[in-house]
């Protein structure tokens, strides 16, 4: 929706109310927001928060229909209205509210040193669990002595952290995406060989072909 506004130029959208109870209806009159500053911070928060906005609310829209309704359930993007502007405050367009360098660096910095907070926190518990069950996994497989397996000193590198770095849980998931390709090549080739030695026994035994006249 941001990208939207910032590229049509008209900096404004209408945000409404849903019913309590009935799904799908919306107040009649929305409230219409101006869009007075943004700043894109999503290199900063590791794309956890991409904008920070400041906003003000400059007027009423009567809304008269939804044109995409299809994206209520779809989520697919936001919704889109046609309304008609009662009262809205057009001095506010031209007549920004000036804001100092120093407070605007402060808010930004507050939310960036509270997202990287987050992120800089000892693992919860559900990473510990990842890692103890993917310890057990390995195990297992090293016991049973599977083909496809992982090394056991995976175990000591498997990435749980968020993002897309070398310890990000992205990379975890690239390995695994890899070991099931590599588990899905293995089973086919297996079973290609099933399928030879079914078909050289029906053919020497049953059909009483020799061997030597069998292309390899």
């Amino acid at each position: 929706m941001y990208n939207d506004i910032l590229m049509n130029g008209s900096k404004r959208f209408v945000v409404a109310m849903s019913h309590p109870t009935e799904k799908g209806r919306f107040a009649q009159v929305g409230v219409l927001f101006e869009l007075e500053d943004l700043k894109e911070v999503s290199e900063q928060t590791n794309d956890q928060v991409k904008y920070i906005c400041n906003h003000r609310v400059t007027g009423r829209v009567k809304l008269h229909k939804i044109l995409n309704p299809s994206a209520w359930s779809s989520r697919e993007t936001y919704l889109k209205v046609e309304g008609t502007l009662m009262d809205a405050n057009t001095k506010g367009t031209d007549q920004k509210k000036e804001l100092k360098e120093e407070q605007e660096d402060d808010v930004y910095s507050r939310l960036i040193q509270k997202t990287k907070a987050v992120y800089d926190e000892p693992a919860p518990k559900e990473e510990e669990k990842l890692k103890a069950s993917f310890k057990n996994l390995v195990q297992l497989q090293h016991d049973l002595e599977e083909d496809v397996r992982f090394t056991l000193s995976s175990v000591d590198t498997l990435a749980v952290s968020p993002g897309d770095k070398d310890e990000g849980l992205w990379t975890t998931i690239r390995l695994w995406q890899s070991y099931s390709e590599q588990r899905l090549v293995a089973r086919q080739n297996e079973l290609q060989r099933e399928f030879q030695d079914k078909l050289l026994k029906f053919l020497t035994k049953e059909k009483g072909v020799k061997e030597e006249e069998l292309p390899r």
